[in-house]
């Protein structure tokens, strides 16, 4: 069966001891269809003193279970070394069904991790924390976070408290904080930068120069608050029409422009 027609199916298992008799339906209805397992995030269960999820980007909460079974075209019980994020899997959906991918998609298809668990699609995976509750303080405070993870080193930026750099090889539980290390200072700047350049290239809505005002940096000076590259909405005529520059009115034709 050709992939553009293929099989596919997205369900909501709760809870968990049902999985089974969805995998049995499915494999009964559509046994070459493509099935996808994961989950949303996980639980501090204790861990570095904490209980449930929240503001921190430890892997208790953070890496969270991702299966594929791929009849023909996923290789049986191997477990692939490269990092993806849930970002990734809207890309895959379409290229399995073979619908061109939007550029309005931040992610990469996994289609060929899929295929060869030795590929790596990303070099960098980037994770998240924004507040959305505000009717209530049941996450706590604003606490904007973005991290990084390269496969070994999760850089963590806490725009409010302090950063966090963690060497996931040589301490698996994070338990030492390396922001500080001289001995790790390229590979934390080099990992903060990705971040910055994730930020401005996905037009994050909280970027600005703080992100890269971070006191391990040495007190170096980045600039006023105020200004910078004017970003517009990715185009893509497909699926809405292209931004108009609020100073001039005329069509966008990239996706930076320098203020000037």
């Amino acid at each position: 069966m050709a992939e553009a027609s293929a099989a596919f199916r997205v369900l909501t298992v709760f809870p968990i001891d049902q999985v089974g008799r969805v995998i049995a339906a499915i494999e009964r209805e559509t046994p070459e269809a493509m099935v996808v397992y994961t989950s949303d995030h996980g639980d501090m269960f204790g861990s570095h003193q904490l209980h449930g999820k929240g503001p921190c980007m430890y892997e208790e909460i953070a890496r969270i279970p991702l299966i594929v079974k791929w009849p023909a075209h996923a290789p049986v019980g191997v477990v692939s070394g490269g990092s993806v994020s849930h970002i990734d899997l809207a890309p895959t959906f379409l290229d399995y069904f073979g619908v061109a991918i939007p550029d309005l998609l931040q992610g990469r298809s996994l289609l060929p991790q899929i295929r060869r668990p030795d590929t790596r699609v990303n070099e960098n995976v980037f994770i998240e924390f924004n507040r959305f509750e505000i009717d209530h303080d049941g996450f706590g405070a604003f606490a904007p976070i973005r991290a990084v993870f390269d496969g070994r080193h999760k850089l963590i930026v806490n725009l409010l408290d302090r950063d966090e750099l963690y060497d996931l090889v040589d301490d698996p539980l994070e338990l030492k904080n390396l922001i500080g290390e001289p001995g790790h200072a390229s590979v934390r700047d080099a990992l903060h930068g990705e971040i910055v350049a994730w930020m401005n290239r996905t037009r994050d809505p909280l970027r600005g120069p703080h992100w890269s005002r971070r006191p391990w940096k040495g007190g170096e000076n980045f600039g006023s608050t105020w200004g910078g590259p004017t970003r517009p909405r990715p185009f893509d005529e497909a699926y809405f029409p292209r931004t108009l520059l609020y100073d001039t009115g005329e069509v966008v034709d990239r996706y930076e422009y320098e203020k000037y």
